[in-house]
């Protein structure tokens, strides 16, 4: 599990700077700022919910069983897209 964590380390760490990269050079320069603001503002609003989704279940006292909770949310978004 540590070595997949790992790897998912790498993944997101490479997204978090090409994704950025990627936009800055394909958008318009009048656009620019504004797309690349918005990314980070995505990044920034889906940590916030994956926290208050990890404070939802806490607070229900699932005690040893809660850590499952939390990876089982994780992958229902993108089951519906």
């Amino acid at each position: 599990m540590v070595i997949f964590r790992f790897v998912g380390g790498l993944g997101i760490g490479g997204s978090s700077v090409l994704g950025p990269m990627y936009i800055a050079e394909m958008a318009p320069s009048r656009w620019r700022g504004r797309l690349v603001g918005l990314f980070q503002i995505n990044i920034v609003v889906g940590v916030l919910l994956a926290c208050v989704s990890n404070a939802c279940i806490s607070l229900l006292h699932f005690g040893v069983t809660e850590w499952r909770c939390s990876l089982q949310r994780r992958p229902n978004p993108q089951c519906f897209s």
